[in-house]
């Protein structure tokens, strides 16, 4: 059942953001502001530093997710859902007596002690199962997980749940994690949006640069050119700020060599605008010793 959720929250998050604005597929303001001649060898290490950090298992979890969204965009949605009612025949019983919201409340899922145990619990796999089921009667108003957690418990302390799923131990958790950190960005964001926005709804810089790191570890690519874009931006900001590599790694460890390559940039970027302005200092010192030298000999 887990597995099945898995790949099913792929297709949520993916039918997301194919029904969102058009729009979405331009490119953002965000990578008009990423400085050029940094951006693109920071937007490498992200990448690279995410695939680092993936083990074979997980690769494979996430290969399955892809298998499985190729399969389910094709018609055997309805099939798998018809199944779902039949594997639990209380479902059908549960979802004549509730709305979604009220079926949330209901299977008292704001009540847990860890993100492990909500989510590998019998009721949030009972109630996941329902909001397929309104999903497809309600295609008008589709749900995900995110946007429930967001409206039950608050857009901060929801993506605080997503990220502590994220870092679970248990895999199944931890790609439900990163897969609702995801869905939380995408019940947001716009075409031309900024890091701001985000740092706004998040409520820090420390926070959006999270969720930023998620999305450069996503499968998708387009995931990960979002991320690192809004990511390369962030850094620039951190590194003005005078950020240390330590601050940064301790938001997330992905920004370790991106955030080492932003300082190294910024310190030759310095060195070389000192020794510009050296040089411009001394010509403009020339040129008026000459015009000075000029203005003597014109006298005498």
């Amino acid at each position: 059942m887990m597995r099945l959720q898995l790949i099913l929250l792929a297709l949520i998050t993916t039918c997301s953001v194919l029904s969102g604005d058009a729009s979405v597929a331009t490119t953002t303001k965000a990578s008009s502001i990423a400085v050029n001649q940094i951006g693109a060898p920071v937007k490498r290490l992200l990448r690279s530093d995410a695939i680092a950090q993936v083990d074979n298992d997980n690769e494979e979890e996430r290969a399955a997710w892809v298998d499985g969204l190729t399969k389910l965009l094709k018609p055997s949605t309805t099939k798998i859902l018809t199944k779902l009612e039949r594997q639990d025949p209380e479902l059908k019983k549960f979802t004549q007596k509730y709305d979604l919201t009220g079926a949330f409340k209901a299977l008292k899922l704001t009540r847990f002690n860890t993100v492990d145990e909500l989510f590998t619990s019998k009721n949030y796999e009972l109630w996941f199962s329902y909001m397929l089921l309104w999903n497809k009667q309600n295609t008008n108003e589709p749900f995900t997980v995110a946007k429930m957690f967001s409206k039950q418990f608050g857009t901060k302390k929801a993506f605080k749940m997503f990220t502590d799923a994220a870092r679970s131990n248990n895999p199944y958790v931890q790609q439900m994690g990163q897969g609702y950190q995801v869905q939380l960005f995408y019940q947001f964001y716009k075409a031309d949006d900024d890091y701001k926005k985000f740092v706004d709804i998040l409520g820090s810089e420390k926070e959006a640069g999270k969720m930023f790191a998620a999305l450069t570890k996503s499968p998708s690519a387009y995931d990960r050119h979002l991320g690192e874009n809004f990511a390369t931006t962030l850094m620039n900001k951190w590194a003005d700020k005078g950020m240390t590599h330590a601050q940064v790694v301790k938001i997330d460890q992905s920004f370790d060599q991106p955030y080492f390559y932003v300082l190294t940039f910024k310190v030759r970027q310095k060195q070389s605008e000192a020794t510009a302005n050296a040089i411009a200092a001394k010509a403009a010192a020339e040129r008026e010793a000459i015009r000075a030298a000029g203005a003597y000999a014109r006298r005498v």
